[in-house]
């Protein structure tokens, strides 16, 4: 290889280590948590804004519709009094004529504010939706966060277990374990043979006690034959 490739290399090692240094994936994941908690927010006072526009509406549309059917019911009551003679025919027919026109007036102001609280209560449906999913993606996200910092944990403590045992390995404590081994075993190899030669020096000493005993034995018997020999020779 090339020092150029070799320099090239390690200026890309040399990157991507501080890239991995500079980045810390939980306290980015942390900060993603937050920004999409930053956003539900802004998604629930839209959707509640939204509600809000939309209760109106339907407050609207339920007033237009009672209007409408108040006059419908006021023109029937005013042309019946007509009819009866409770009220001049034909002032009763002019006051229902108007009241007619104020329900086709009520009646076009209840489809407008349909129209409107249709569209309105859609979006509004769409964003609960979102902020639903939103709501459950941040709660998903939490969770596997929990889970991730704990086998993090986990696998931290066991990389350094695991340096621990290579790093003993790579110091020879094997190695000094067989040494000491072989070191015991000498010395009670050595042990053992001197054991034997004082059992075998034990033995020495014992004949030689019993020859010098035997000895011993003899001369006390000719010292006693004399005695006997000076004891007859006397008489």
């Amino acid at each position: 290889m090339s020092l150029f490739k070799r320099a090239i290399n390690m200026f890309k090692s040399e990157a991507n280590a501080a890239l991995d240094e500079a980045e810390d994936p939980e306290k980015m994941l942390k900060q993603g948590i937050r920004d999409l908690k930053s956003d539900l927010r802004d998604a629930k006072e839209a959707l509640a804004e939204t509600k809000s526009v939309v209760n109106k509406l339907e407050r609207d549309l339920s007033e237009a519709r009672n209007r409408a059917d108040k006059y419908q019911s006021d023109a029937k009551k005013l042309l019946q009094k007509g009819k009866e003679g409770e009220m001049d025919e034909q002032k009763a027919d002019q006051l229902a004529r108007k009241a007619l026109d104020e329900k086709k007036q009520a009646e076009s102001k209840a489809e407008q504010l349909k129209s409107s609280y249709e569209s309105q209560k859609k979006q509004a449906d769409q964003l609960q939706q979102q902020v639903s999913k939103l709501e459950q993606k941040i709660s998903q996200y939490e969770s596997e966060l929990t889970t991730l910092r704990a086998r993090s944990k986990a696998a931290t403590a066991t990389r350094k277990v695991n340096e621990e045992l290579a790093q003993s390995d790579s110091d020879g404590t094997i190695a000094m374990m067989e040494r000491m081994k072989e070191k015991v075993e000498k010395e009670e190899d050595m042990a053992e043979a001197y054991g034997e030669m004082a059992e075998e020096s034990k033995g020495v000493d014992e004949e030689i006690e019993d020859a010098l005993g035997e000895a011993s034995s003899s001369d006390t018997d000719d010292e006693l034959a004399e005695l006997k020999a000076e004891l007859d020779s006397g008489k």
